[in-house]
């Protein structure tokens, strides 16, 4: 029986946080609308997506969310998973809280969005496709950084439990480590980011008149725990 990826992968109920020594990366929740919205309505963020501009409705952001949660959720035989998406976080034991927010309260603390926004990229590419989005206030701490390499580890870590589970010959799962993303050639920031976390270009493209670089990264040979 042939094994894809998202035969590999936990459902979106079933996926556990991911942690790093300053952050804390989550499945997405209903109650992160606002903070989305927030993130969606930024223009410097929003100008290097493929949307190119801001959401114009807290309704565009919701239609947005439901792509990552409602399409995780299919039973088997169903639509098989799509996505593998987490909501990046300041650790709460590094964020101080006042004495009226509650515990699970963590819009202080919310800083972006990570994960694969595509669990095949045909037809551009078979391999998944890394994406993120930081508020502007997180730039430069180094945290989208940080981010993407737990990120990495915990892909290694479940495919290769997947492969020990399904006992998948080695031959035919290495590809399964490898994920691909896609910059702006003017975004440069981004670019550090990604050759820091070992990833380098294979390819320069120019698509509706924009100029792009892809990427990619051999998720066994770069994460880190």
């Amino acid at each position: 029986m042939d094994i894809s990826l998202p035969d590999l992968l936990p459902s979106h109920q079933k996926t556990q946080p991911i942690y790093t020594s300053r952050l804390t990366l989550r499945p997405f929740q209903w109650t992160d609308l606002p903070n989305f919205y927030k993130l969606r309505i930024t223009p410097e963020v929003m100008q290097w997506t493929s949307q190119g501009g801001i959401d114009t409705s807290i309704e565009q952001t919701r239609e947005w969310m439901q792509k990552f949660i409602e399409d995780t959720d299919m039973t088997p035989g169903e639509i098989p998973r799509r996505n593998f998406n987490f909501v990046v976080s300041l650790r709460t034991d590094n964020v101080e809280k006042s004495a009226n927010e509650s515990e699970n309260n963590d819009s202080n603390a919310f800083i972006g969005v990570c994960g694969l926004y595509g669990l095949d990229s045909l037809p551009v590419s078979p391999i998944p496709s890394l994406g993120y989005m930081y508020i502007p206030e997180s730039w430069g701490k180094g945290y989208a950084t940080e981010a993407s390499l737990g990120f990495q580890a915990e892909w290694q870590r479940l495919i290769t439990l997947g492969h020990q589970v399904h006992s998948i010959p080695v031959g035919s799962r290495q590809d399964m480590y490898s994920l691909r993303a896609v910059t702006h050639v003017k975004n440069l920031a981004s670019a550090q980011i990604l050759r820091k976390c070992g990833w380098t270009v294979y390819e320069e493209v120019e698509e509706d008149g924009m100029l792009l670089l892809r990427w990619i990264v051999d998720t066994s040979a770069t994460a880190t725990p």
